[in-house]
């Protein structure tokens, strides 16, 4: 299958069509190439913010023992 710059290449397309003869990496290619594209995931990773531990947020109170 030839690519070049002005023809667009679906990748989900190809491994499915490669199925049958490579079925193990197709379906970890279709696996990976299906997770929707984001950066909330990176954004929580580096955000602090909410989850600083205080002297409060580290105790249980005595209601929820």
């Amino acid at each position: 299958m030839a690519c070049n710059s002005e023809t667009p290449f679906d990748n989900l397309e190809y491994w499915k069509s490669q199925s049958v003869s490579f079925p193990v990496i197709s379906r970890i290619a279709k696996d990976v190439l299906a997770v929707p594209i984001t950066s909330v995931g990176a954004e929580s990773s580096f955000s602090m913010g909410g989850r600083v531990l205080t002297k409060y947020r580290s105790s249980l109170h005595t209601d929820n023992v």
